[in-house]
């Protein structure tokens, strides 16, 4: 989630299902709220996904800064492996 800014769900809470969400968080960071996009993997294919989450992601950082949030970065690989 912190790398691409987004979480998907393929098949894993139900059977034939995907979602697709990405965090909101308070202006102090915590998360507070979650959007999300779900279907049938019949009509969503695995190839849009990257360009789902974007989606999702970006309106996450919108609803966040309407919030008075400051805009969600997606994480550095260099910070994950640090930790």
């Amino acid at each position: 989630i912190r790398m691409a800014g987004h979480s998907v769900d393929w098949e894993e809470n139900e059977e034939g299902g995907c979602c697709v969400a990405a965090f909101i968080p308070d202006p102090q960071g915590r998360l507070v709220a979650a959007i999300s996009v779900s279907g049938p993997v019949s009509r969503i294919k695995e190839e849009s996904l990257a360009g789902i989450g974007a989606q999702v992601a970006e309106a996450a950082r919108s609803i966040a800064e309407s919030l008075g949030s400051s805009p969600i970065q997606p994480a550095n690989p260099e910070d994950s492996r640090q930790r």
